[in-house]
């Protein structure tokens, strides 16, 4: 009788945390659209815009975001990619004003850096990052329908100054594949110029490393499967409707910089694994000789596999927590570094069967009192993919939280089992 009452005391405390954990994120729900707004230089713009299918209202949709607090208010940049005709821009800011479909988004830095086919300007941007020195990276993947519009590169704008102009590195034609397509970039910053670059090459199966000292990149790939997708996790089912991705490295995280051998975690979208690969053998360029970039495969170590789920992008926060979107349930999941990287050892400390719709953005940043939080970026990924948006439904939310509150007071991951 006594093990019957613990056993349902233990039920009700883990429905208790669940719950709990689906609240956290809708308690600080940021923005939500319906569709997409966006502020032109002027009526006349919008208007030659729409005229030549530069803007189709309801085409974008937002995958990425990042926070600057040295700002009044802060600075909120979101990322569009250019899947569709129509986005007339491909990064802004959010402003503090809104519209029938939502929050207006601000061109950055201009409305002329946005324009298709200036190679100058920006072409497709997947995701952004924000380092401690306050500065943006630009990750531009130069790609629109699988055709390389213009040369992938890295911009990073130095935020505290707009007199201070920004820096351009062109990645070469070496570091390329058939299907190359630079989405995802973590950075790691030793000192202002001591900073490296890692950058995920989604359907060209690699890792690039950029050092910003030295202004020169490479490419590092390996025989495996780490940074490929498996063809029995391509499939993928949202709230009811299925699309088919075959992915590869998609979600990068770094280690805290106690850690003495830090690491990059990774894994591909379509897949089970989470794997790591040291930070010093990734710096070493000499490791990864351009005309072949294969030549250190065992450097790069799978952790462990998740059981039910795929997962989206990722970031680790200065404990060794390592949160990441779940595909299924939709949420937020985590797992402590300390430990194996097992089903067992996975928690969901989040999750939202209609907020949390596939996690495209997720990042960690610190607040002005010195608080780490996480925000969110859910995009209804499935709806964009099979055709079935509707634009009197919201589609896209942004959500932060103390992680201090995610993990309800602990410095490790707690919350309710990964389902199996």
């Amino acid at each position: 009788m006594i093990s019957k009452k613990i056993s349902i005391f233990l039920l009700l405390l883990t429905t208790f945390v669940a719950i709990e954990a689906q609240k956290n994120l809708d308690i600080n729900l940021q923005y939500q659209w319906k569709y997409l707004e966006f502020q032109f230089p002027s009526a006349a713009v919008r208007d030659s815009a729409i005229r030549n299918g530069q803007y189709i209202q309801g085409n974008s949709f937002p995958i990425d975001i990042d926070v600057y607090y040295g700002a009044t208010p802060p600075l909120l940049f979101v990322t569009m990619p250019r899947f569709f005709d129509g986005t007339p821009f491909t990064l802004g800011t959010i402003t503090g004003a809104n519209a029938a479909g939502g929050p207006v988004i601000a061109p950055f830095p201009d409305y002329n850096w946005q324009q298709t086919g200036n190679c100058n300007g920006f072409t497709n941007v997947f995701r952004v990052f924000v380092d401690s020195y306050q500065r943006l990276w630009v990750l531009d993947s130069g790609v629109i329908n699988d055709i390389q519009v213009c040369p992938a590169k890295l911009v990073m704008f130095d935020l505290r100054s707009t007199s201070i102009p920004p820096f351009v590195h062109i990645f070469p034609n070496s570091l390329y594949r058939t299907m190359s397509l630079f989405i995802t970039p973590v950075v790691d910053v030793r000192n202002g110029y001591d900073s490296m670059v890692y950058i995920a090459d989604v359907t060209g199966f690699g890792i690039i490393v950029f050092d910003y000292k030295n202004n020169r990149s490479w490419r590092t790939e390996s025989q495996s499967t780490h940074l490929k997708p498996l063809q029995q996790y391509s499939n993928f089912v949202i709230g009811g409707e299925s699309f088919n991705l075959m992915d590869g490295v998609f979600g990068l995280a770094l280690s805290p910089k106690t850690y003495t051998n830090r690491q990059l975690f990774f894994h591909s979208l379509a897949s089970a694994a989470e794997s790591r690969i040291p930070l010093s053998v990734l710096d070493n360029v000499n490791y990864w000789p351009a005309q072949n970039p294969i030549t250190n495969p065992n450097q790069f170590v799978q952790m462990g596999l998740r059981e039910t789920t795929q997962t989206t992008v990722q970031a680790m926060d200065n404990n060794g927590n390592l949160f990441f979107g779940t595909v299924y349930p939709p949420g937020i999941g985590c797992w402590d570094s300390n430990t194996l990287y097992t089903n067992a050892n996975l928690r969901l400390v989040a999750r939202n069967d209609a907020n949390l719709q596939f996690i495209s953005g997720l990042k960690i940043v610190t607040n002005k009192s010195g608080y780490q939080e996480l925000w969110v970026l859910s995009c209804r990924f499935q709806k964009i993919m099979a055709g079935t948006r509707r634009q009197d439904q919201y589609n896209y939310r942004v959500h932060k939280v103390l992680i201090s509150d995610l993990l309800n007071g602990s410095t490790r991951c707690n919350g309710i089992a990964m389902p199996r």
